[in-house]
């Protein structure tokens, strides 16, 4: 009978545990994919941001007219 209830003590704080890791700690999870898109969005930006000041070293000062101006040379896509 004692192990009974230990076993059935042991499996509802188990379900306790789980429940408060999902209330809790599920933010975590959904909040992680869009910060990772942003940190993407930012690296990208930096990286054209670095393209575009060095076409303007290499033409005298002048800006590419567009993207693909950039695309061959300074940057791979």
């Amino acid at each position: 009978m004692f192990a009974l209830i230990i076993g059935l003590i042991a499996i509802v704080l188990t379900v306790v545990i789980v429940i408060a890791g999902i209330y809790y700690g599920g933010s975590a999870f959904d909040t992680s994919g869009a910060k990772a898109q942003a940190a993407t969005y930012q690296t990208q930006g930096d990286q054209v941001a670095g393209a575009v000041m060095i076409y303007e070293e290499q033409h005298a000062g002048s800006l590419p007219a567009s993207l693909s101006d950039l695309v061959p040379e300074y940057l791979t896509t």
